[in-house]
């Protein structure tokens, strides 16, 4: 099969790994340059084909005429008498998320997809199957596949769990939504089953425990289902032993979630959360203002910093000023245009020592919300002052 060739790179950032248990296997799913095979620990990799938009299904013992061609430049190589144009995109190249489940099935979920892998017997090829929101009674929720994972569980199949997104309008039909479904096996006839578990929610990422599944939900927080998908709790607001909630905003969403030896970790744009104690209490992780040494060169010292930067009030709710108090204080904040006039004063009595955090909404003194530019802000605490620029 011929294929165009890949002259963007940015668009061809490795997105998900997967491999076998003695890791003789590799296979990375790199977006554009679709999904590739590595058997040498990494040193070449070869390219594995997936059935183009036209197919639901491809065999490497049958003769297959089309280019690949993700670009959009999806034309025939070669046109037997009676072919037509495949398609016009070739969306089901597009690699991005994989899952190897434990008898050596290969899961790829592209931007037209879910790609289940078949054996080809006596040799290293694979054919493949490919199911959408509207193949065999609709088997997913949407066309667009961003997380793969199976399930552990003990004398049965693993489970298979998927989550499925609406990509942009161009692509995707009326009657997708976003959602998750799983595969708990097939049927008499030996065709998959997708059972939907969870519809309207775009999950990012999965983790399970014993008899439970986590799912990272971005916005939605981290949801958690005992009852293997049939209803979910949802965690937005994360607090500590003593009850107090951390100051993880609730709109800022959990986009990653992993769970090794009991100790469940929770990625937001926040910071890091670990529990211990299966989700119920958790302890925050963030980059300290005073970076250590690192590859042999001590970085510049930071005392404070201030996140998100860039910042845009509307998306990103509160601007968090971090530094480091030495002993209790009282602490003031002030924002500053670039003409140094003060723009709001923000004042935090009683600060203890350690990590503190002072919040700023993007309003002036009068409520009223400041125009997109540069600021200063500078913190006076312990007889000191410590400034940055947003």
């Amino acid at each position: 099969l011929r294929a165009v060739p890949i002259v963007d790179p940015q668009g061809a950032p490795t997105l998900d790994v997967a491999f076998t248990s003695n890791a003789d296997t590799v296979y990375i799913a790199s977006f554009v340059a679709g999904l590739r095979r590595s058997t040498d620990g990494g040193v070449s990799f070869s390219r594995i084909v997936l059935p183009p938009d036209s197919l639901f299904s491809i065999d490497p013992r049958e003769p297959q005429f089309f280019d690949v061609a993700p670009q959009g430049t999806f034309v025939p190589s070669a046109l037997a008498a009676g072919d037509t144009l495949l398609s016009e995109f070739g969306l089901n190249f597009y690699v991005q998320s994989l899952e190897l489940d434990e008898t050596g099935t290969l899961w790829a979920g592209t931007l037209f997809g879910l790609n289940r892998s078949v054996r080809v017997e006596g040799t290293d090829e694979l054919a493949w199957v490919r199911y959408t929101s509207n193949l065999f009674g609709g088997s997913l929720t949407a066309n667009e596949v961003i997380a793969i994972a199976a399930q552990p569980v003990e004398d049965a199949r693993d489970p298979v769990w998927i989550s499925a997104a609406v990509s942009s309008d161009e692509f995707s039909g009326p009657d997708e939504e976003d959602g998750v479904v799983v595969w708990r096996g097939d049927d008499d006839e030996g065709r998959a089953v997708f059972e939907r578990v969870l519809l309207g929610v775009r999950v990012q990422d999965f983790a399970f425990g014993e008899g439970v599944v986590y799912a990272a939900a971005g916005r939605d927080g981290l949801l958690i289902s005992d009852d293997g998908g049939a209803t979910w709790r949802s965690v937005q607001v994360f607090r500590d032993a003593s009850g107090v909630a951390l100051s993880v905003r609730p709109e800022a969403g959990t986009f990653a979630v992993e769970l090794v030896d009991g100790v469940l970790w929770a990625g937001t744009p926040d910071g890091l959360l670990r529990s211990t104690d299966g989700a119920r209490t958790w302890t925050l992780f963030r980059a300290s203002p005073t970076p250590g040494t690192t590859g042999g060169a001590t970085p510049r010292e930071v005392e404070v910093y201030a996140f998100p930067n860039p910042y845009t009030p509307r998306s990103d709710g509160d601007l968090r000023v971090r530094f480091e108090l030495t002993s209790p204080s009282d602490v003031t904040v002030r924002i500053y245009d670039v003409g140094m006039n003060v723009i709001r004063t923000l004042d935090s009595p009683a600060r203890t020592p350690g990590p503190n955090e002072v919040l700023w909404d993007g309003r002036a003194d009068d409520g009223s919300r400041v125009a997109n530019g540069a600021y200063i802000y500078v913190v006076n605490a312990e007889g000191r002052q410590l400034s940055g620029s947003i």
